[in-house]
């Protein structure tokens, strides 16, 4: 089966009531903004259903709602290179914004969930913000799948303590300073499709 019919026919899924919404709505940015000084039009696409990320350009779009205490998943694929014959060597990079709260010249005052094919589930804090976590590496070179293959990440955020799994897979845990804010998917040197991107908020 075709990567393009798979995205398709998991956004057709019907939804279930259990709590979960979508961020995105696989057909346009509707309720997202953006931060990217060319133009979004330049990065940001839709393809087959999917949040579609496109290099060169970094930026990222970010949600109009703030949010606290939540479940945050979705799936994520990195278009594989022709060329690629080392998953080991692939620099791929993309990542999650928590918490945004401040707009800065760069990446906002937030909490990154890195994105990076090596590093997935790492965390890093921009502005004030501070983290600290603990890496789980061997769970995370066990848990991930192949470039060009389907991953699926889901982040759990309740009063500033965070868990991120790959896979199923518990990679990185750690604490932020930072207790909500809006959330953000990063465009930084890579083509990335994401799917499927759902939060669920907890009390």
């Amino acid at each position: 089966m075709t990567l393009t019919l798979l995205c398709l026919l998991f956004f057709q899924e019907p939804a279930k009531n259990d709590g979960w919404i979508s961020l995105f709505n696989g057909k346009n940015y509707a309720g997202l903004n953006f931060y990217i000084g060319p133009g979004p039009e330049h990065t940001f696409d839709v393809k087959d259903g999917c949040m579609y990320i496109k290099a060169p350009l970094a930026g990222y779009t970010y949600t109009r709602q703030k949010y606290r205490n939540y479940e945050l998943k979705f799936d994520w694929n990195f278009e594989r290179p022709e060329t690629l014959t080392d998953d080991k060597t692939f620099t791929g990079n993309s990542g999650v914004l928590l918490h945004i709260n401040k707009i800065l010249k760069s990446w906002p005052q937030s909490v990154e969930v890195e994105g990076r094919y090596l590093e997935v589930g790492k965390m890093m804090a921009y502005g004030k913000a501070t983290v600290d976590f603990k890496d789980y590496p061997d769970a995370r070179v066990s848990a991930m799948k192949p470039v060009g293959q389907w991953n699926t990440t889901h982040i759990t955020n309740k009063d500033g303590d965070i868990t991120v799994t790959i896979n199923g897979k518990l990679v990185a845990e750690g604490t932020t300073d930072l207790r909500q804010g809006f959330i953000g998917f990063q465009a930084q040197g890579a083509n990335i499709l994401y799917r499927d991107i759902k939060l669920r908020e907890i009390k």
